[in-house]
C-alpha cells in the first residue's frame, strides 16, 4: 500500500506534467498524441492525472520532448526550463 506521502509526491509530479506539456504549446491532450504517435496515451493520461507514477525513464524522455529539465519534473528541483 501506497503511503501518503507517495501519493502526494506522484500528485506533484502529474502537476508538473501538465504543466510541460502547456510550457511545450501543447495545450490538448490531442496535440501531444498527434506529435508524439508512439506514446501510449493511456499512460500519458494515467502520469498527467497522477493516477500512476512513471519512472526515470520515462520521465526523461517527456523532459526531452517538452524542452523541461528532468530533475524538475522528477522532483520539483530547479526551474522548468533550466535544461543544465
Amino acid at each position: 500500500m501506497k503511503s501518503n506521502q507517495d501519493v502526494i509526491e506522484r500528485e506533484k509530479q502529474a502537476e508538473r506534467l501538465s504543466r510541460a506539456r502547456r510550457l511545450a504549446g501543447h495545450e490538448r491532450l490531442q496535440s501531444v498524441a498527434e506529435q508524439y504517435p508512439n506514446w501510449n496515451m493511456d499512460s500519458y493520461k494515467a502520469h498527467e492525472c497522477g493516477r500512476n507514477g512513471f519512472n526515470i525513464a520515462t520521465a526523461k524522455a517527456y523532459a526531452d520532448a517538452f524542452g523541461v529539465n528532468a530533475q524538475w519534473l522528477v522532483l520539483g528541483i530547479g526551474e522548468a526550463a533550466d535544461k543544465s
